[in-house]
């Protein structure tokens, strides 16, 4: 019995035995394996420096599926456009391109790759700066913009921008985002928009009223006497381009009061015969940055050009009367001399001569000591700059203006401060409106400019730029009735008046000058009788409250008292110098 017992556990335990090999053979022959791996998601569109997640199912070979953490290499095609981490984590690192993702797990590759594509980032806002601010007319504020976009970052932006204004009677702005204040009040909104968004919080601009930017004084340099006088005037520019001469509230400012004092009315008091002061103005917190330079001299000299014989005359003036003394003439010879001289200026301590023969102009150097004219150099310009009968050279904040009577033209060149040369010459013809007709003298007065013309019987009015100095929006006017002009020559302009000398008329015409608008208007023509006698006047020059009127006709110069009042000329007196101050065709008195 206890033998069979012994058979029966061993039979077990062999069975028991074959069971777990025959169940170990079993499982390896059915064992599951990878057989394939997928992507998710498998397309996708994603803004440079967003990301994207990856994640990765893993199919078996007994049907089974189950998602991957582990294990698993990534992998980019275009690491430039997108790049992934061994997380399955993509970041987009450019604004376009695409990239195909793939996977690899237990030695498979997943058979379809995801293709991720790039695109810009979206712009979400748009901001401008600055936010507010206040300007007046004619001044600029440049705007910038920073848009912001979804992937959180942010850049200034420079172009693709449409910037608004919401009032631009007030304000305008450029493609640039340049505001420029247009009105001396108001406000207008600034807006911008790029790539369809607009700012949500726009810049309020405010206008205000022009400001002073720069003031100038006229003369710039002078040669006074002692006991005599020099008046100044002060012209504001304001930031909108506009000019204007002031009188009340300006400060006047001479740096050497020895030598000549100078009143709240910019009049100024020579005291000595030698030395020199500089005289500035200030207006409205801003002051003069070129100084007018006073020379003080012996005494006040008066020229009168010949045109009859090339020469000038030089006068004492006498300061009680007017009187022109002391007269000798002077035919300049050599590189100085004269060929036809018209209307001379004099612009500090330089002389200028125009030859109306040779189409040239003289320059000389005035001596301080005795009023002798030095150092005389004629200049033929050519090209664009060239003469062609030039009648009058003047000289006016920095520039010269020649008007030439054979071609209806005005040439402009730069007038040196250092040296009183002429450069950067230009010829301008006008038209239309505003065309010259053997055009004889200009003169300059608050920012306009008026030219006569000898064969229209007319006069033209410009504008003239305070920046360039050019002449603009030129009309020509023929007065008619009671002040009818008949071959207009000289013009000069004095206190609110303006007076013409008519070469034919034996006669001056005398105008009202408009502070604002410059025109001239209440024009009347007088023709003096008696010892006051006109006889084909070439020029009229009024200096220190006496007019002189040259008369071509008999070698004369006729000198009146201008009225304080109404501008009128009273007591006129004709004088025919003789001996070594003889006159021959005069053509101007210049002082």
């Amino acid at each position: 019995m206890g033998k069979i017992w012994q058979l029966t556990v061993l039979f077990i335990y062999f069975f028991l035995v074959n069971s777990l090999v025959s169940c170990a053979s079993g499982s390896s022959a059915t064992d599951k394996s990878v057989i394939n791996i997928s992507l998710s998601p498998v397309n996708s569109v994603i803004q440079q420096n967003k990301t994207q997640q990856y994640t990765l199912t893993a199919t078996y070979s007994d049907g089974t599926s189950r998602e991957l953490t582990t294990g698993i290499v990534w992998n980019s095609s275009n690491p430039s456009v997108v790049t992934i981490d061994n997380n399955g984590l993509a970041t987009v690192v450019a604004a376009s391109g695409t990239s195909n993702i793939t996977a690899t797990y237990a030695g498979v590759t997943s058979s379809m790759s995801s293709t991720l594509t790039a695109t810009a980032a979206k712009v979400t806002a748009v901001t401008i700066n600055p936010i507010n601010s206040v300007i007046s007319k004619g001044f600029t504020q440049e705007y910038t913009a920073t848009a912001t976009y979804s992937d959180g970052t942010s850049s200034e932006l420079t172009t693709g921008l449409v910037w608004n204004s919401s009032n631009p009677s007030v304000v305008t702005i450029d493609n640039d985002g340049l505001a420029t204040v247009v009105a001396a009040s108001g406000f207008s909104n600034i807006t911008a928009t790029y790539a369809g968004v607009t700012s949500s919080m726009p810049s309020i601009l405010t206008a205000t009223a022009a400001k002073v930017v720069a003031v100038s004084i006229t003369p710039l340099d002078s040669l006074v006497a002692k006991g005599w006088t020099q008046e100044y005037t002060a012209i504001v520019r304001y930031s909108d381009g506009s000019s204007s001469e002031v009188t009340a509230g300006v400060t006047w400012t001479s740096s050497n009061p020895s030598v000549a004092t100078i009143d709240n009315d910019g009049l100024a008091n020579v005291l000595t015969t030698s030395g020199n002061t500089n005289i500035t103005a200030a207006y409205a917190g801003v002051s003069s940055i070129i100084a007018a330079k006073l020379i003080a001299k012996e005494a006040v000299y008066a020229y009168i050009l010949n045109y009859g014989n090339n020469s000038y005359t030089q006068c004492i003036v006498n300061p009680a009367d007017g009187t022109l003394s002391n007269c000798n003439t002077v035919i300049p010879t050599g590189r100085g001399a004269l060929d036809g001289p018209s209307v001379m200026t004099i612009d500090g301590i330089y002389a200028y001569i125009p030859n109306v023969n040779n189409n040239s102009y003289t320059q000389c150097v005035i001596s301080t000591s005795d009023g002798t004219l030095l150092n005389c150099n004629t200049v033929i310009p050519t090209g664009n700059g060239a003469l062609d009968g030039p009648s009058v050279v003047l000289i006016n904040n920095g520039y010269a203006y020649i008007t030439n009577y054979l071609n209806n033209s005005f040439v402009q060149c730069i007038a040196s401060s250092i040296d009183g040369t002429l450069s950067n010459c230009n010829t301008f013809v006008p038209s239309g409106s505003g065309a010259l007709s053997k055009p004889n003298e200009i003169a300059i007065n608050n920012g306009y400019a008026y030219i006569t013309n000898y064969d229209a019987n007319s006069y033209t009015q410009c504008n003239v730029s305070p920046v360039s100095g050019l002449l603009s929006n030129c009309n020509t006017t023929t007065p008619s009735g009671g002040a009818t002009l008949n071959g207009p020559t000289g013009i000069t302009i004095n206190n609110g008046y303006a007076y013409i000398a008519n070469y034919h008329g034996a006669s001056y015409t005398q105008c009202n000058v408009n502070s604002t608008t410059g025109t001239l208007s209440n024009c009347n023509t007088v023709i003096p009788d008696g010892s006051g006698a006109l006889l084909a006047p070439t020029e009229i020059t009024i200096n220190r409250g006496y007019a002189y009127i040259t008369n071509d006709d008999n070698n004369s110069y006729t000198q009146c008292n201008v009225s304080p009042t109404n501008g009128a000329l009273l007591n006129c007196n004709t004088i025919i110098p003789s001996g070594s101050g003889a006159l021959n065709r005069p053509s101007g008195v210049t002082f």
